[in-house]
């Protein structure tokens, strides 16, 4: 009698802790959303890397914004010239991969894939696909 009772007491255990386990997939895919949320909002570069050599920015350069909105739209907007006029704004739509930190932009004319390498409240660092190319962003 007391085998049968430890047996089901023991299978009771072993059922209710499968119940509750949390799968790795779930966490990735949080990490994903959270991402998504985080990358929102507007950013501009702070350091650009060429195979891991830091280039120097001009003054119109250090004005190039990225943002991401909710809606899924992408926005860059490069300067240049002696009073640093908009140079060039590009538009895309963003889709997000639930498997890894990267999302792709496709526009009219362009499309690329970037990993996001490191993001926080203020901080974004994204490398791009097929490239050397690294940039370091501020939020603002």
């Amino acid at each position: 009698m007391k085998t049968l009772f430890k047996s089901i007491l023991l299978l009771s255990i072993f059922l209710l802790s499968s119940c509750n386990k949390d799968s790795n997939d779930d966490d990735d895919y949080d990490d994903v959303r959270n991402n998504a949320e985080l990358i929102m909002g507007v950013w501009q570069i702070e350091t650009r890397l060429i195979n891991n050599n830091p280039q120097n920015l001009d003054n119109c350069e250090i004005l190039e914004t990225i943002s991401f909105s909710e809606d899924l739209i992408y926005d860059k907007v490069t300067f240049s010239g002696n009073s640093c006029e908009i140079e060039t704004q590009t538009t895309g739509t963003i889709t997000y991969n639930n498997e890894e930190t990267n999302f792709t932009v496709i526009g009219q004319n362009f499309g690329f894939r970037a990993f996001i390498l490191n993001i926080d409240e203020n901080n974004l660092t994204l490398a791009y696909d097929e490239s050397e190319l690294e940039e370091r962003f501020t939020k603002l």
